[in-house]
């Protein structure tokens, strides 16, 4: 076998973004399996980072992965904010049974206790299509005050029947989490 020199390997680079939840304060209900717990685990949804290669790839270490498990994160922002925009990067790849989620329920909380829905999101998407391909959940013009912020990503639970591995448990992929204020950001 031959093998390349470490020079001769690229990595793929993450695309950087931001946002203002960003290296924030999160915990998960769940944590992600062991095999796909993201580079910083929870914080890896508010690190940032995209997994943007060239080519999309479930390995890469930004992605968390939820088998048969839904994605529920709460989010502090340390002081009272009125929220625009919340966002959710998603992966698909159904030839490793990695399906998005079948909705986004979006939460907020002036108080950290007393939350209420304030939106679904679903992608439209075809449970079909192959990917890899990724999809950002998006709910825009919010205009709501919140402290905390609770996003739940729904998993598809079981594997359809079409799909080759069909009763196993589905994976969900995420690997960040956007959330922009209204220009002021903090309320009064």
């Amino acid at each position: 076998r031959h093998m390349l020199p470490h020079d001769q390997i690229q990595l793929p680079v993450p695309q950087q973004v931001k946002h203002d939840a960003l290296n924030g304060t999160i915990s998960l209900i769940r944590s992600p399996s062991v095999n796909y717990p993201g580079e910083k685990g929870a914080a890896s949804l508010l690190d940032g980072l995209l997994s943007r290669a060239k080519r999309l790839n479930h390995t890469d270490p930004e992605w968390l992965g939820f088998q048969g498990q839904d994605l529920e994160a709460t989010i502090n922002l340390q002081q009272l904010r009125r929220i625009d925009t919340l966002s959710l990067h998603c992966l698909q790849q159904i030839s490793v049974g990695i399906f998005l989620p079948k909705r986004v329920d979006v939460y907020v909380s002036k108080d950290g206790s007393d939350f209420h829905r304030v939106t679904t999101l679903v992608s439209g998407i075809d449970i079909q299509k192959a990917g890899p391909l990724d999809y950002t959940f998006t709910a825009q013009g919010m205009d709501q005050q919140a402290r905390n912020l609770k996003i739940v990503a729904r998993n598809l639970g079981t594997i359809p029947k079409w799909h080759k591995a069909r009763g196993a448990k589905a994976w969900l992929f995420a690997d960040e989490i956007f959330i922009n204020s209204l220009s002021g950001s903090a309320a009064p």
